[in-house]
């Protein structure tokens, strides 16, 4: 019988000794409370066990921030308050993107591995891949017309290329986002020089070797977050400066990223 009273007494303790809301002070220490309202600078509230008569109060210049009993949050700034509801504040998003590039084996013979992090909020992305070509052509120089000739893609010619860079994103990370890159190339490729003769042959050729390239590529995307963990991404690489200065057509990208 004395447990039964006791349960039933459980019941009956009013409710507001059930705190509310929980106070961050700027010195570290945490409050909890109820019956909880904002007027001005100043918060009203109290603590368990006040009687009906007590009413506590606070300045909001020693209040770091309150967290509702609804999951929202009132951060206090020097400048006002920000509130955050719940759903903004427990939104979250993987940050590594680790992918392949389709198009590189596809298309061009190169094995292309790229890595991507995406700090504060998700709006800019420092990116970072490396290519490796497994079947690079000779970039064609005569003597006699003093220039290159390549009018392919640049990535055909590179025996390999490193780019490191930074994406601007449009949209919040989300199921699509559309952004542009500013990306910086390094890489090397075989010149081959075919020389003019006075008998036959009438041609011949020597290869110089290991001549570097640098350049700086503009490049737009769209990307689809297609899983939590999986996101795909079309952009193509325009580029804005090259040396030496190649007649290359622009680079398809198709990377397939494992986000997390």
């Amino acid at each position: 019988m004395k447990y039964i009273l006791f349960i039933l007494g459980l019941f009956t303790i009013p409710h507001q000794v059930f705190p509310q809301s929980v106070i961050y002070k700027t010195t570290g220490e945490t409050i909890s409370v109820f019956n909880l309202n904002l007027s001005g600078k100043n918060l009203s509230f109290n603590l368990p066990g006040d009687g009906e008569d007590v009413k506590r109060f606070m300045s909001t210049t020693i209040v770091d921030s309150i967290k509702h009993e609804d999951g929202s949050t009132d951060i206090f700034l020097k400048s006002g308050i920000t509130n955050i509801t719940s759903e903004e504040e427990g939104k979250s998003f993987n940050r590594f993107l680790l992918g392949a590039d389709v198009s590189a084996i596809t298309f061009y013979d190169n094995i292309k591995v790229s890595f991507e992090y995406l700090p504060g909020k998700g709006y800019i992305g420092l990116y970072a891949a490396h290519s490796v070509n497994t079947n690079p052509q000779n970039l064609m120089f005569y003597d006699y017309y003093q220039e290159d000739y390549f009018y392919g893609n640049i990535t055909k010619l590179l025996h390999w290329n490193s780019r490191a860079g930074i994406n601007a994103y449009i949209f919040p990370p989300g199921s699509f986002r559309l952004s542009a890159g500013l990306h910086y190339a390094r890489g090397r490729y075989t010149e081959e020089k075919m020389i003019q003769m006075n008998e036959e042959p009438w041609t011949t050729t020597s290869e110089l070797n290991d001549k570097s390239f640098y350049g700086l590529f503009l490049s737009p995307g769209l990307h689809w977050q297609w899983k939590s963990y999986l996101r795909l991404t079309l952009a193509i690489d325009l580029g804005m400066y090259r040396n030496p200065n190649l007649n290359s057509k622009s680079v398809l990208r198709s990377e397939i990223s494992l986000n997390y």
